[in-house]
């Protein structure tokens, strides 16, 4: 166990502590008013920062083994990484507070925290974000498969994710938590991304983020339910696929999108769709065949308000036309303001789905704006 009364700082491109504790060890950071501090930049090696299983490039704290324990301690000035996991199966981040970090990013592998080759089952819960006057924090949480490992089983909750350089969350494993957590001015990216299976993404309360609010990928199972999203660019909840030429054992299917209220922002042109369901490849040589996506209870505001791009409010769109919606339920959903749509349905088979009791309101200020769209190549079966 370390305590922390004052400050502990690096320099240059390197990771201030590093543990390689056995299998059964539990090392404990404690803070009674402390911090570690980094040098606020990064150098990239050489031969990149993740050339490696261990060559990354700097962080605060770095653990190899063991099990490990992060309480109520300050992360200032990270310089890739506030810290990182390369495989433990357990870990906590409680009620930290990371702190500033590099002016400028020489590519997107910078995490406040990062787990590495399945650093599964951690709780990265009650932790802030914030800039230090003059940089951007790191994006807050994340995950790099550089073999097969994943984070699956990861806990994200409660966290204060504010000014993000990118992403508040961007991270790859089944079965995710990520709840009631706040995330607010994302630069680029969107609040929340997950990639993986049956995550559970609910009550978050995500603004202003460029890149939208809510992206799940490869996502069959999941649950988005409750979520308030407002000031948004791009989609507000994006469910697809991640991979641009194969699907191999993903699916979408037995997705739920639930109770979420959605206000996109009017204020510029490029306007965005409030929920983006889309299946098959991008390539649009892969179909796919996906069961029991329900779609319900949503309210979404101002999509596309503004915008040239002939965008709906909510779009299911398939890749390759060969694609198959079985059993869609799309219902009780409340649209105002929309585009050129309130809801689009693109080319594909559409076998036994259930669109009934959606209000869009207003949509007709124009001739050119409709209240539903059923696209040429629509087939309805059933």
């Amino acid at each position: 166990t370390l305590i922390f009364e004052g400050f502990v700082k690096g320099t240059n491109n390197c990771n201030v502590f590093k543990i390689a504790a056995g299998s059964g060890d539990v090392v404990t950071f404690i803070s009674e008013g402390g911090a570690i501090q980094g040098f606020g930049s990064f150098v990239t090696a050489a031969a990149g920062p993740l050339s490696g299983v261990n060559n990354k490039g700097g962080s605060l704290w770095a653990v190899t083994g063991g099990i490990f324990r992060c309480h109520q301690l300050k992360l200032l000035d990270p310089p890739q990484y506030a810290g990182w996991s390369d495989g433990p199966d357990e870990g906590e981040v409680l009620e930290c507070e990371i702190q500033g970090g590099p002016l400028t990013y020489t590519d997107d592998n910078h995490f406040g925290i990062c787990l590495f080759n399945a650093s599964t089952g951690w709780k990265i819960n009650g932790n802030k974000t914030l800039k230090n006057g003059t940089g951007q924090v790191v994006q807050a949480i994340g995950s790099v498969t550089l073999t097969a490992g994943t984070a699956d089983k990861t806990q994200i909750l409660g966290n204060r994710l504010f000014s993000q350089w990118e992403k508040g969350t961007y991270i790859f494993g089944d079965d995710i938590q990520a709840n009631n957590n706040w995330v607010f001015d994302c630069a680029n990216g969107e609040g929340i991304r997950i990639i993986g299976a049956r995550p559970q993404v609910n009550s978050n309360i995500i603004k202003t983020c460029l890149g939208g609010g809510i992206t799940l990928y490869d996502s069959g199972g999941a649950v988005c339910e409750g979520n308030q999203l407002s000031g948004l660019r791009a989609s507000g909840i994006n469910l697809g696929y991640y991979d641009d030429a194969t699907i191999g054992s993903a699916t979408l299917s037995n997705a739920r999108i639930q109770g979420n209220n959605i206000e996109m922002d009017s204020a510029v042109a490029t306007g965005g769709r409030g929920i983006d369901v889309r299946i098959g490849m991008n390539t649009g040589t892969v179909a796919s065949t996906e069961t029991g996506i329900q779609i319900l209870d949503n309210t979404i505001l101002k999509a596309n308000y503004n915008a040239a791009d002939p965008l709906a409010a909510m779009t299911f769109l398939a890749y390759n036309t060969a694609s198959v919606f079985r059993d869609l339920r799309v219902e009780r959903n409340h649209i105002n303001d929309c585009g050129a749509a309130g809801m689009q349905f693109a080319a594909a088979t559409y076998t036994y789905a259930n669109i009934k009791d959606n209000k869009v309101r207003d949509p007709a200020q124009s001739i050119a704006r409709s209240g539903f769209i059923f696209d040429n190549g629509v087939t309805m079966v059933g």
